[in-house]
């Protein structure tokens, strides 16, 4: 199983209106890894998410965890989340919500579990409202993890989030990877973190996609041709 890819894809194309936001994109991401999707704004990277949980029609085939899908726990964090935080609820009770069909013991062990793991266990039974932003993000990924996914995606996860808790996610992530055997998935306008955290990068530009290792994805042909002429090389090893 380790030598297969939790999730593959073959020949993926999505449209929308005739317009091709994907186009043929063949990838393949181990088990166990972290891979980060880089790209302009519009290349396609959340369209590639919602493709890959089933919430957009597309043509090619996709295959997650070689089709085990009764066993397939997903955890999928948004880019943006439609949620009224005026709603007189505590961050215990929005947790709890979908634990409906475990008993109060064990809906607490899960709660308990996910808040230490993003450091919030303080957070437990404070009103939404007074969340900041960055408190709310860090919430949102503590209920996606509270039912140990096998695969965690997860949409510009570090939004609202200053550059310490940045940090202490990517630790979060790392931990997951390694102690809990979690796949991540992740969107990121953030290119420098690729060579701290991920695994794997798929590049994806206008007409242009790469998926590889990630120490062979920061080159200055990828950075070029994926972000054309909006971005200017510098060569630190000079």
């Amino acid at each position: 199983m380790n030598n297969s890819s939790a999730i593959q894809s073959k020949n993926l194309t999505v449209e929308f209106d005739t317009k091709v936001i994907i186009s043929d994109l063949t990838l393949s991401i181990p088990y166990r890894s972290i891979t980060v999707i880089i790209g302009p704004n519009g290349s396609g990277k959340s369209t590639l998410l919602k493709a890959l949980l089933g919430l957009v029609p597309y043509s090619g085939s996709i295959t997650l965890f070689e089709g085990d899908m009764l066993n397939l726990n997903i955890g999928y964090v948004p880019q943006h989340t439609e949620f009224d935080r005026t709603i007189p609820m505590t961050v215990f009770d929005l947790l709890r919500l979908s634990l409906y069909q475990k008993s109060p013991k064990n809906q607490l062990q899960s709660i308990t579990e996910a808040l230490k793991e993003l450091d919030i266990e303080d957070l437990a039974q404070k009103p939404l409202r007074e969340l900041s932003g960055g408190q709310f993000q860090r919430v949102l990924i503590a209920r996606a993890i509270q039912d140990e996914p096998k695969l965690l995606i997860l949409d510009e996860a570090s939004a609202g989030i200053d550059y310490v808790g940045v940090k202490g996610l990517h630790e979060v992530l790392k931990h997951l990877k390694e102690i809990h055997n979690t796949t991540i998935l992740m969107v990121s306008h953030e290119i420098n973190i690729i060579p701290e955290i991920a695994d794997r990068v798929i590049c994806l530009g206008h007409g242009y996609s790469y998926c590889g290792e990630a120490t062979n994805a920061l080159t200055q042909e990828h950075i070029i041709r994926l972000f054309s002429e909006k971005v200017k090389w510098h060569d630190h090893h000079s």
